[in-house]
C-alpha cells in the first residue's frame, strides 16, 4: 500500500498543508523518525506532489521525530532585496521587474507581461515585497 504522505520519500504521520488566497503555500510535516533534511524537497500527499525548500528555522528533530515546514520555492521570497530602479519611457514589463526579482532571491517566476512608465523596487525589509504581493506559488515552485 503507498503512502499518503512523504517528503523525500521519508513517511510523515501527519502533515498539513496552508495553500493561502495570495502567497506561498506552506507544509508542516512530522515524521516517525529522525531524519536530517535540508534545501530543495518533494511533498507528496496523495496523488499531489509539491516541491519547496525546507524552512530551517521551523524544522527539527527530537528523540526519533522530525518536525519539517516547507515553503513553496526555493525559501527565498522571505529574503530582503536590494533597491533597484528601473525606467523605460516606452514602459517597463511588470515581468521585467518581478523576474529579475525573483532571479535577484534565488526563485524562479512565471509572470503575464503589462507595462509600467517607472518602477521603484524598494530596499527596506518591511517594503521590500508590499507593492508587488505574489499571487500564487505553483506545485513546481514557480511564483506569478
Amino acid at each position: 500500500m503507498p503512502l499518503f504522505a512523504t517528503i523525500n520519500g521519508h513517511r510523515a504521520t501527519t502533515a498539513r498543508l496552508h495553500v493561502p488566497y495570495a502567497g506561498v503555500w506552506t507544509a508542516e510535516l512530522e515524521l516517525d523518525a529522525a531524519v536530517d533534511l535540508s534545501g530543495a524537497v518533494a511533498v507528496k500527499l496523495g496523488a499531489l506532489e509539491l516541491r519547496g525548500a525546507v524552512f530551517a528555522p521551523r524544522t527539527g528533530t527530537f528523540g526519533e521525530t522530525t518536525a519539517v515546514r516547507v515553503v513553496a520555492g526555493a525559501g527565498g521570497w522571505a529574503r530582503t532585496v536590494p533597491a533597484k530602479h528601473y525606467h523605460n519611457d516606452a514602459g517597463i514589463s511588470v515581468a521585467t521587474v518581478a523576474v529579475d526579482t525573483a532571479q535577484s532571491v534565488g526563485e524562479g517566476l512565471r509572470a503575464g507581461a503589462s507595462n509600467l512608465e517607472e518602477w521603484f523596487r524598494k530596499g527596506r525589509e518591511e517594503d521590500s515585497r508590499d507593492p508587488i504581493r505574489l499571487s500564487c506559488v505553483s506545485r513546481q515552485s514557480l511564483a506569478w
